[in-house]
């Protein structure tokens, strides 16, 4: 992908996540698992949609939702499903696995 279009990726998933999560209200926990679910009208390889989730985690890293999304902080599961056009989405189910440093 072009640097510029990775770029805007990123930013409309910034805004996304200001939008919908805010800040957290609470100390970031240091370790969680992240099982996100990508439901899209036309399926991507399984190595496309692990890297399509990178803008969705740097994200959710700078908005201090992660204490950080190295592999100590970040357990990341992903599936894919097929939906029809209308019903595509990204749903995120959060578990904090450890609490504190």
């Amino acid at each position: 992908m072009h640097w510029a279009q990775r770029r805007k990726d990123g930013q409309a998933w910034q805004m996304v996540v200001d939008a919908v999560c805010g800040r957290p209200h609470f100390p970031t926990v240091s370790a969680v698992t992240l099982e996100i679910t990508v439901f899209r009208n036309r399926l991507q390889d399984p190595d496309n949609a692990i890297a399509s989730l990178k803008p969705l985690i740097d994200a959710l890293n700078r908005a201090d939702w992660l204490a950080d999304d190295d592999c100590h902080g970040l357990t990341l599961v992903a599936h894919q499903a097929k939906v029809p056009k209308k019903e595509e989405r990204t749903e995120i189910e959060w578990k904090i696995t450890k609490v504190g440093k």
